[in-house]
């Protein structure tokens, strides 16, 4: 087999198709307790104004209620998993090993946010919330 970068693309496009199917197919349940937020930098500031109070009757005087003010920051992190293909199985078109093994590095990378959102909620009467 000739090793064009053309044949290194098609390879790619087929790895990443397992990948994705076997990330689309993953049971997870971290949406499930998690709002998930997109992101453009290395970190990210939440801000948002504290709990609102409840509604009375309006007889009278206006009660003024103070609104507390919080943020937090998260910064991104990066995660891989590599893999390596032997030069001799792309060439003699093996390929078709590396599938199974592909569709499951998909479904572990989605099952990952699972880990580590319920890692989290593990320790939520250890660890000190945004607001203190």
């Amino acid at each position: 087999m000739d090793l064009t970068s053309r044949k290194f693309d098609l390879a790619f496009r087929g790895f990443q198709t397992l990948h994705s199917d076997g990330f689309k197919g993953a049971e997870t349940h971290a949406m499930d307790v998690a709002m998930k937020v997109g992101s453009a930098g290395r970190d990210e500031t939440y801000g948002w104004l504290g709990q609102f109070s409840q509604l009375r009757e309006w007889t009278g005087v206006r009660v003024v209620h103070k609104l507390t003010a919080y943020s937090f920051t998260i910064r991104n992190m990066d995660f891989e998993s590599t893999v390596s293909v032997p030069r001799n199985d792309f060439a003699d078109d093996r390929l078709g090993l590396y599938a199974p093994m592909l569709s499951e590095l998909g479904r572990l990378t989605a099952q990952h946010r699972d880990e580590l959102v319920m890692g989290l909620l593990n320790k939520g009467f250890e660890l000190t919330g945004y607001d203190g």
